[in-house]
């Protein structure tokens, strides 16, 4: 069974909705798990001393870290400094890491590779219909490969597909459109 530590930011939360933000994002873990079993390694430390500082919440997660096979990190992990720390020390011990803003709740598919895996699911963007086909290495790591949207609202005749070549920047390296009209009049020549 593989054990999953918990990253989340906590400052200025109550208790009840850091436990509604690690119940929401845990409900997204089997289909990333794909059918392999877990158990959540409890970091929420609702019965801390009273005068415990900033410093003794990190190092008390810091040791649970050290048991996990993986480290999830929830949304907003990236403006929160002891999050910042944790994922830090998860890349630096290669401990795979999963991001919640990768993962989503919707319908997808998983073609198994010897190297990682394909991962398509739904277009992250709610605005936007399409999909999205991502690479997730054996760590955990996920790098976009494929975004393919419709901008209904805007133009519901073009078909927007973005491709990552370059693995290790954000923004996409190549865009074309397919306009659905061209398409059409393939099919009928």
């Amino acid at each position: 069974m593989k054990k999953i530590f918990i990253s989340q930011p906590m400052n200025g939360l109550s208790n009840e909705e850091i436990k509604r933000n690690r119940s929401n994002a845990i409900l997204k873990l089997p289909k990333f798990m794909n059918g392999e079993s877990f158990e959540i390694i409890d970091s929420f430390f609702e019965n801390a001393p009273h005068d415990a500082t900033p410093l003794w919440y990190l190092s008390q997660s810091l040791e649970l870290l050290s048991t996990a096979d993986y480290a999830y990190f929830l949304e907003g992990w990236d403006t929160a400094r002891g999050c910042k720390i944790e994922n830090a020390c998860a890349q630096e011990y290669n401990i795979p890491r999963i991001y919640e803003d990768n993962l989503s709740t919707s319908p997808s598919m998983i073609v198994e590779l010897p190297t990682g895996r394909l991962i398509v699911e739904e277009n992250p963007d709610p605005d936007y219909a399409g999909f999205a086909i991502n690479f997730q290495t054996k760590d955990g790591d996920i790098a976009p490969i494929v975004l393919v949207e419709s901008k209904a609202e805007t133009d519901y005749k073009k078909i927007d597909v973005y491709t990552y070549a370059d693995e290790y920047r954000e923004d996409f390296t190549h865009k074309f459109i397919l306009e659905c009209e061209r398409i059409e009049d393939s099919f009928n020549s």
